[in-house]
């Protein structure tokens, strides 16, 4: 009996073993799985986004199961993104700034007016200074699948309207917590006031902060419409999200599901930027005119763009920048 039960449990530790160190065995008990991290709620494009991926993964391959998990349920994004680094089975899509953490400078392309429209910064993402970051945040830990993922453009939203950058002087306006933010509003003439966004409709309704600078669907989603009355569409950072996973994960799948989760990212990046994302600005402009708020396009928009020019000497390089640039000129 003692040596029937030494058989199983050196078999049970052999398949243990052989399963640790072959990738390919790992998803014959079943499909491997990867959890899409959203921080929004189920009607957000990022939310929305995910249930597309999953039914496409399902079509293209066996070997894969993506689950969607809406409202931050997995953690915050910052966490979520640590988590996807040290080997989670996690997806999410974000911009530079969290990976310039672990690759400085990367986030220079979120720097003020980087390019003249959202589409240029497809340019950005096919140069092979870009490329070069990827390789080396892949070295890191993340892996890249798609780099056409478009958020899109931050606008100012305001108590009180604004033209030019003298008009923020003495206004605390909500940024994100990142260098790049805190230092464009900083030169753009406000005193930048980092905050969470679930803190901002309280903030805003006590007078603590006259403004926050958000895309337009992040500014609807919190209902803001109902205590600032001006939109400033001043654009002053586009913004390119990337998708990624976990490099040792992603090197775990299968083949097949390797190659379906690169398509499916794809896919994913032209729908949430093409179809998604503009439904979802259009739904806010519509809703913000509803509320009588003031949408201003007769802006100096030179004077914003001279304004925050030394950011770039201020927190990174212009060889690098001018590097970008003319690398953009070949990219067709």
């Amino acid at each position: 009996m003692k040596k029937l039960v030494l058989l199983t449990v050196l078999a049970i530790l052999t398949t243990a073993m052989f399963a640790a160190g072959n990738p390919e065995a790992k998803t014959q008990a079943g499909p491997a799985v990867l959890r899409w991290h959203s921080a929004n709620a189920e009607s957000n494009p990022r939310t929305q986004v995910g249930h597309f991926m999953a039914q496409r993964i399902k079509e293209l391959t066996d070997d894969l199961v993506i689950e969607v998990y809406a409202n931050a349920q997995l953690g915050s994004s910052d966490e979520v993104h640590s988590m996807i680094a040290m080997g989670e089975n996690i997806a999410s899509a974000t911009d530079t700034a969290w990976f310039s953490a672990m690759q400085p400078g990367f986030d220079i392309v979120n720097g003020p007016f980087f390019t003249d429209t959202e589409t240029d910064l497809y340019k950005v993402a096919k140069t092979d200074w870009f490329k070069t970051q990827i390789t080396e945040l892949e070295k890191k830990g993340v892996k890249i699948l798609a780099t056409n993922w478009m958020d899109g453009s931050r606008f100012l939203m305001t108590t009180k309207p604004v033209y030019k950058p003298a008009d923020l002087k003495g206004m605390k306006i909500r940024v994100p917590n990142n260098t790049a933010a805190l230092k464009i509003m900083e030169y753009m003439g406000a005193t930048p006031t980092p905050m969470a966004l679930t803190e901002v409709y309280t903030a805003l309704q006590q007078g603590i902060i006259s403004g926050m600078e958000n895309p337009l669907s992040t500014l609807f989603a919190r209902s803001t419409q109902e205590v600032c009355k001006y939109v400033t569409m001043t654009g002053h950072q586009k913004m390119l999200s990337l998708f990624f996973v976990s490099t040792d994960w992603f090197n775990q799948l299968s083949t097949d599901a390797q190659d379906a989760l690169i398509k499916v990212a794809e896919e994913a990046g032209t729908y949430f930027s093409n179809e998604l994302m503009p439904k979802d600005n259009q739904k806010a402009l519509d809703a913000f005119t509803a509320a009588g708020v003031q949408i201003i396009y007769d802006f100096d928009l030179e004077a914003f763009k001279t304004a925050t020019l030394p950011v770039y000497t201020a927190l990174w390089n212009l060889d690098t920048y001018n590097l970008i640039k003319t690398q953009m000129k070949s990219v067709k």
